[in-house]
């Protein structure tokens, strides 16, 4: 958004960015911040979805088997 914003001449700036992290929205905090920079709006957006493409495998899960240890037991010694 702050990039659409900025393509068509206005100044913006990303509020994570201000604040240096993902802080929750708290009323006092953006006055804060309003105040400390000298905006002159606030915008609030949320993403209410998002479509999401997801590669999907199904199957039984690759195993790698090794013996245990040579000899006539060896059919049953097996890591998994």
């Amino acid at each position: 958004m702050v990039a659409e914003l900025k393509s068509k001449g206005v100044s913006a700036t990303a509020y994570h960015l201000i604040v240096k992290g993902s802080r929750p929205l708290i009323r006092d905090d953006v006055i804060d911040v309003v105040k400390t920079h000298g905006y002159d709006a606030v915008l609030v957006a949320r993403v209410k979805s998002r479509k999401v493409d997801a590669d999907i495998t199904t199957g039984p899960a690759e195993m790698k088997v090794t013996k245990k240890q040579s000899g006539h037991l060896t059919f049953i010694r097996y890591d998994l």
